[in-house]
């Protein structure tokens, strides 16, 4: 700042104008612009659409896995609880959980049941069962019905969770992978 006068108030006041902006100039003076090549943008974009094809990235888990909220792990386990619940529902007769889909009314005709069907059904509700307990063991009961909530609504409504219970939705996650026996849980 180059001190041209001082005012009545002994106030240094610099040149008219604006002040220069900060950069690498070229001999002429100009300020050279830090440009990305259009290789490189190029490469971005690609990269970008082989991601967008990828069907978890259109869920919330995949948004928060973009935002580096949630591990593959994590991610891993959603996927699993998802099929889990999918297949709990299918084998008690009732429609996907899914939004296109609110009719909880079963979609199995009373005069189509099988002899394996009754060893079948309790079979998932086991593998769905064995999900709830260990949520309510390892976060307790609030917090487990908690946790179980928010997956549910993420995975199978596809309903974003609020920022501040994205931790929770984490740690149930985590709790569903160890139940799993997906490794790296939690990392």
């Amino acid at each position: 700042m180059t001190q041209r006068h001082t005012g009545y108030l002994n106030v240094k006041v610099s040149g008219p104008g604006r002040r220069p902006k900060h950069g690498e100039r070229w001999p002429s003076g100009d300020l050279k612009r830090n440009e990305t090549p259009p290789v490189l943008i190029r490469r971005a974009i690609d990269m970008l659409q082989a991601e967008a094809r990828k069907t978890i990235l259109h869920t919330p888990i995949g948004h928060l896995r973009l935002q580096g909220r949630l591990t593959d792990t994590q991610v891993a386990a959603a996927d699993s609880y998802m099929k889990a619940r999918a297949a709990h529902d299918s084998a008690l007769g009732l429609p996907s959980r899914s939004p296109k889909s609110p009719n909880p009314e079963p979609v199995r005709a009373a005069g189509s049941r099988r002899e394996d069907d009754d060893e079948e059904i309790l079979r998932m509700r086991r593998r769905y069962e064995r999900f709830r307990e260990a949520l309510a063991r390892a976060l307790g009961e609030m917090d487990g019905r908690k946790a179980r909530d928010l997956i549910d609504g993420a995975v199978l409504t596809h309903t974003m969770p609020a920022w501040a219970e994205v931790a929770l939705l984490g740690k149930g996650l985590d709790v569903l992978a160890q139940v799993q026996g997906l490794t790296n849980a939690g990392k």
